[in-house]
C-alpha cells in the first residue's frame, strides 16, 4: 500500500456512478454514499476501518486493486451501511470490535451506542482492562 499526503474532505452525495467492468458489474449506482477524499497518511485500509467497511468493498465499489497507487486528492466512493432492523436477523450475527490502541470501554461504548456494563457484561468482564487487538462482541 502506499502512502500519500493531503487534507481529509468529506463531500455528501446521495448518488454515486461507479465504471461497470466485467469484473465488477454494477446494477445500480450506489446510493446513500458518500465521498471521501484521499489525504496523507491514508491506505486502502486504514480509509476501510474509518468508515467501518471491508477492504474487499472499498475496492470492488470503486474499482480498483489493492495493488494500484493510491494518490492524494482521489475520490472514492464510500457507500453507507443500512442498519438492519429485523430483530432476528441481528440476533443471529454478533458483531464485533477489535480494540486499537487509545481505546477505552467508554469510547468504544459511545461509538456503539451501548453502556460500558453491557458491554462489559457481553464480554464476561469484571475489570477494567483492555488489550490491543481485543475481541470485543458488541451485540
Amino acid at each position: 500500500m502506499h502512502k500519500t499526503s493531503g487534507y481529509v474532505k468529506y463531500e455528501k452525495n446521495t448518488k454515486t456512478n461507479i465504471p461497470k467492468t466485467e469484473k465488477n458489474k454494477l446494477s445500480k449506482p450506489v446510493s446513500n454514499s458518500s465521498i471521501y477524499k484521499v489525504t496523507k497518511g491514508d491506505t486502502y485500509y486504514s480509509i476501510s476501518k474509518k468508515h467501518t467497511i471491508s477492504l474487499t468493498q472499498l475496492l470492488t465499489w470503486n474499482n480498483l486493486t489493492a495493488n494500484q497507487p493510491l494518490e492524494i486528492g482521489k475520490t472514492l466512493a464510500i457507500k453507507q451501511q443500512e442498519k438492519r432492523t429485523n430483530n432476528k436477523t441481528s440476533d443471529n450475527i454478533s458483531k464485533k470490535h477489535t480494540v486499537i490502541k487509545g481505546e477505552t470501554f467508554y469510547s468504544i461504548s459511545k461509538k456503539y451506542s451501548i453502556s460500558v456494563q453491557d458491554l462489559k457484561s457481553k464480554n464476561d468482564l469484571t475489570n477494567n482492562t483492555l488489550s490491543i487487538g481485543q475481541q470485543l462482541i458488541i451485540n
